[in-house]
């Protein structure tokens, strides 16, 4: 009973902890706010009015003080602050203690990516602090797990026990993430990572039992981070990306395919890749490009 209880405690903060990320509200869904109140009060014209204002206002910073903290948000307007979370905009009382908070957190706004880059870290420690078996029974993708602790599909997708496998993933998402972001948006960032990872996680599952893999796990960012570069590839395709090691310069769609390639071949070779969960991972990415993404393909020179 305690062990059914902890598991549901564990999914309830999973799954509110994924809903929060993507409802976190932004600066334009404040000047909504502001034109929807103003324009109950003053009428359809006082709305318009205070939408422009508002909006252009939000467009130099001198009116907003927006603090994302990725799970949840903190802004200033005309001096009273305001707490946003899952799509809501909460007015909060005045209090010296917000503005003190708000000075000390001024300096490490998060962005989607670094947000991302800090879950993986945490799910990381816990790996070093808890026992193996309470991290594998929950951040860890396993057909005991599917068919028990479903929430292990989204949890899983932070989870690394190996250093050099978290440090390869992190690498790669703190280079095309951030792109990406000023391609599509910090919420769509977030939702590509999602499905990556989830569509990742079920085409491991598909082609480990497919070649009876009895023993079969799978957890890590890989598959999210093949998403979000597919979708960098199709995006921007003129975009070139400098990789230190190497010194060389590619384009997103190169490094795909390089990298696609390499694990096949050390699949292939009996190595530990989970060669599946990477095409799974792309797969995904381009079918989000292709049915889900509304906005304008960049060809490059």
């Amino acid at each position: 009973m305690a062990a059914a209880t902890s598991y549901f405690l564990c999914a309830l903060l999973t799954l509110l902890l994924a809903l929060a990320i993507y409802f976190n509200p932004d600066e334009a869904s404040f000047v909504a706010l502001v034109t929807s109140h103003v324009g109950k009060k003053g009428g359809y014209w006082a709305g318009l009015a205070a939408h422009v204002v508002s909006g252009f206002q939000s467009k130099l910073g001198v009116a907003f003080h927006l603090h994302n903290l990725l799970v949840c948000s903190f802004l200033k307007y005309m001096g009273r602050w305001y707490l946003g979370a899952f799509g809501l905009w909460i007015p909060m009382p005045s209090h010296p203690a917000l503005d003190w908070a708000s000075e000390s957190i001024k300096q490490w706004r998060l962005t989607v990516v670094e947000g991302l880059i800090a879950l993986n870290l945490l799910v990381f420690v816990l790996w070093l602090l808890l026992p193996a078996r309470v991290m594998a029974n929950n951040f860890e993708v396993s057909k005991m797990n599917l068919q028990h602790r479903p929430w292990a599909v989204f949890a899983a997708n932070f989870s690394h026990d190996s250093p050099i496998h978290l440090l390869a993933n992190l690498q790669m998402l703190s280079i095309i993430g951030p792109h990406l972001r000023t391609l599509i948006g910090s919420k769509a960032v977030f939702l590509v990572y999602t499905l990556g990872g989830m569509g990742a996680q079920a085409a491991s599952l598909a082609g480990n039992s497919y070649m009876n893999r009895a023993a079969w796990t799978s957890k890590g960012a890989s598959g999210a981070v093949y998403a979000l570069l597919a979708c960098n590839a199709v995006l921007d395709r003129g975009w070139t990306v400098y990789l230190a090691p190497f010194g060389l310069h590619s384009t997103p769609l190169g490094m795909l395919t390089v990298r696609l390639a390499i694990d096949m071949l050390a699949a292939c070779m009996g190595g530990a890749v989970d060669f599946w969960a990477h095409i799974g991972g792309t797969a995904t990415g381009l079918l989000y490009m292709k049915y889900l993404h509304a906005g304008e393909v960049i060809m490059g020179p």
